[in-house]
């Protein structure tokens, strides 16, 4: 991955090795980024769009928001794919995430103001008005994942300082303001990584990274944690086991469900997707192409739940990139015409 320094995500390195394309946290995987000083700095513009030669979704179906391997977001809906911020940002663009009206993202990258510099930056989805909430500069090492809460008020996002002393945060910024808030902090050598947020918003589920003092991107094990918001200070609870490196997690759209992918088992050099209830209850492996040689994470329910659309392989069948699988039966197939490689699709709400 380009860009600032990051946690090593240790499962996403095992994926591309074997295919083509009421606790603290304990968990390893992709990591957290580091705290920034909040700005209101605004840029605003019009971005050119292109529309690919076609691997776009069936007609009908959601939009969705992807990184593709080349660090870009791309908008990839029936009509194609635009890049609505080619013309806004100088570096990298990651982890984008809609706003709940659908009508703005959020994601970390470079603007054009920014330098070396990544941040926190919204943007509407038609490429303009671009602005940053959160600037990574001074003591802070990088941020990343943003998640947009169900109001809209607030985003949720990780950091990471430099040094051997700094932990992990997961803090959240006011949209309007700028201004930052921290809901917890790790030791020196944890971090956090993957936040989402519950549909009602009382909630979060976030991978707890566990690496060393030593070597931040010497990931050891990840735990997947659910953050109860509704206690001050918020409450955890590890729903996965370090060694299985549970990773991009999310809900539900009724927030009854968490998908997530982590190894089937220690060691195993592939992911596969699971469904767990918040509690901890009615673990169910969805996929199994970890058995047959293949991978699947970053996954994202559609907006009727009735699908989950993820990054994989599937050697057996020929398939590699974007691809979906359907949440009853297990079904795994192609996503839209073509192979997009990249990372974090995210549907776009239906308000």
């Amino acid at each position: 991955m380009g860009g600032p320094a990051r946690w090593t995500s240790v499962v996403a390195a095992l994926v591309l090795a074997g295919c083509s394309g009421a606790a603290t946290p304990d968990a390893t995987t992709p990591a957290a980024r580091p705290a920034t000083s909040s700005g209101t700095a605004t840029t605003s513009g019009t971005a050119t769009s292109s529309t690919s030669a076609d691997p776009a979704p069936t007609a009908g179906a959601p939009t969705y928001a992807f990184q593709d391997s080349n660090f870009r977001i791309l908008l990839v809906g029936p009509d194609g794919v635009t890049q609505p911020l080619d013309s806004l940002t100088s570096g990298p663009e990651d982890n984008p995430d809609w706003s709940p009206d659908g009508s703005r993202l959020t994601f970390v990258g470079q603007g054009t103001d920014l330098g070396s510099h990544p941040g926190l930056w919204v943007v509407g989805a038609d490429g303009t008005g671009l602005r940053r909430l959160v600037d990574c500069t001074g003591s802070c090492r990088f941020v990343d994942d943003p998640a947009w809460s169900p109001d809209g008020d607030e985003i949720a996002f990780t950091r990471l300082a430099p040094g051997p002393k700094a932990g992990g945060t997961l803090e959240v910024v006011d949209v309007l303001s700028g201004r930052t808030r921290t809901l917890l902090t790790a030791k020196p050598g944890e971090g956090y990584a993957g936040v989402r947020y519950a549909p009602d918003g009382k909630a979060l589920v976030l991978e707890w990274v566990h690496a060393t003092v030593q070597d931040y991107d010497d990931t050891k094990g990840v735990t997947l944690i659910a953050v109860d918001l509704t206690t001050s200070p918020p409450r955890t609870k590890a729903l996965t086991d370090p060694a299985l490196f549970a990773q991009t997690a999310d809900w539900s759209p009724k927030g009854d469900l968490i998908q997530y992918a982590a190894l089937p088992a220690a060691g195993a050099r592939g992911t596969d997707l699971y469904l767990v209830r918040p509690d901890g209850t009615g673990r169910r492996r969805l996929t199994t192409l970890a058995d047959r040689g293949g991978a699947a994470e970053h996954a994202d329910f559609s907006n009727d739940a009735k699908t989950l659309v993820f990054v994989g392989a599937d050697p057996q069948h020929g398939l590699d990139g974007l691809l979906q699988v359907d949440v009853a039966t297990g079904t795994v197939s192609a996503f839209g015409k073509g192979n997009l490689t990249g990372h974090h699709p995210r549907s776009r709400p239906v308000p």
